[in-house]
């Protein structure tokens, strides 16, 4: 009433607005939200700007800002929110935009007023992700009512459980009693060892069982054996011994850790050939080798097979002798044939001029 008579008596102000229009530049402090949560939302309600009729179409755009921070675009579908009816638009931040202590969301739409919503956010809770106990029997309470619905309401007997009545015991239920002994609750499967005859005080019930061998426990163990006949050994000569074995086993170790195995279970070995005596050159001496130089001379024995039994051609016209290679088709050797010793008369004439190699 005292509103209206000022508006009256100061007349229309020149920055009147309409009642909606004030909410263009407002921040809303909203709800708190838990800090670095993901699967949380933020939602608000967009006007007009003409008219403050609510916005329900075209594209709103979300802006996050945190700590004071440098404002984004929200990072979930390039910001774009959700429009859930009436005007009312929604937005599922990324869990790193929640993860500041406040934060402001600001929906901008082309058609509507700006409106930023700020929220405080605090720590979650472990119960947060706990069942809730209802009168239904959620969670842990519906565990708990299974096993309690099991318990009589009004035993027949609260002292006597062989009395009562309207108790049945199932497979792997049991019942401690005072004294007495049960054999026929359901499920019970009497044992042989249930006739068994108790120990008794101090073995009494072995003892009386009649066997000798069981009264023999009854003596001490020092009775067993006098001091008198017990004979100690010699100490001093076992460890002579072991020490004796240790060296040899040692020595032993040392010779076998020198073989070789290049080839599993075959030890490597040199083979020594005696020349009875004698040296290298006497070596050489007696298998007819000139020189230190097996290859050279093995070579020189080829040189002689080959001649030897290769075919062999003796030119009429030049004199010259030819020696071929096993191939019968390559010059392996070649020399000029001469009649007289001194070499000064070339040979030229007829005769057996051409053998072939011999096989």
């Amino acid at each position: 009433m005292s509103l209206l008579l000022a508006l009256q008596v100061a007349g229309p102000s020149p920055i009147f607005q309409p009642a909606w229009a004030t909410q263009c530049n407002d921040i809303i402090l909203g709800n708190t939200m838990k800090k670095n949560v993901a699967g949380q939302t933020i939602g608000a309600q967009l006007i007009s700007k003409t008219d403050g009729s609510p916005v329900t179409t075209g594209t709103t755009t979300i802006y996050v800002t945190g700590d004071a921070g440098t404002q984004a675009v929200g990072s979930v579908g390039a910001g774009v929110c959700t429009h859930e009816g009436n005007g009312y638009w929604s937005y599922a931040p990324a869990q790193a935009e929640t993860n500041y202590d406040l934060i402001a969301f600001t929906f901008v739409n082309t058609a509507a007023c700006n409106a930023s919503i700020q929220a405080e956010t605090s720590f979650p809770q472990t119960g947060d992700s706990f069942a809730i106990v209802t009168a239904g029997g959620t969670g842990d309470n519906a565990a708990i009512k299974a096993k309690t619905d099991l318990i009589p309401a009004a035993p027949a007997s609260t002292t006597n459980i062989t009395a009562a009545s309207g108790i049945a015991l199932a497979v792997n239920q049991h019942v401690i009693v005072d004294s007495g002994t049960i054999t026929t609750y359901t499920g019970n499967t009497p044992q042989t060892g249930d006739s068994f005859a108790r120990i008794g005080v101090a073995g009494a019930g072995l003892t009386a069982l009649g066997d000798t061998r069981l009264a023999n426990l009854d003596a001490a163990v020092s009775t067993r054996l006098a001091t008198s006949g017990y004979t100690a050994p010699d100490n001093a000569t076992i460890a002579a011994i072991a020490s004796y074995v240790d060296t040899e086993v040692a020595a032993i170790k040392a010779k076998t850790d020198q073989l070789v195995f290049t080839v599993a279970n075959k030890v490597d070995a040199n083979a020594l050939l005696g020349g009875g005596g004698l040296d290298a050159a006497g070596v050489r001496a007696a298998i007819g080798l000139a020189t230190a130089n097996l290859d050279t001379q093995l070579a020189n024995l080829v040189i002689v097979a080959k001649i030897l039994r290769n075919k062999v051609i003796t030119d009429p016209a030049t004199g010259i002798l030819t020696v071929y290679d096993d191939d019968n088709t390559t010059v392996y050797l070649s020399a000029q044939l001469y009649k007289d010793a001194a070499g000064t008369i070339t040979y030229a004439g007829t005769g057996a001029e051409r053998r072939q190699r011999m096989v």
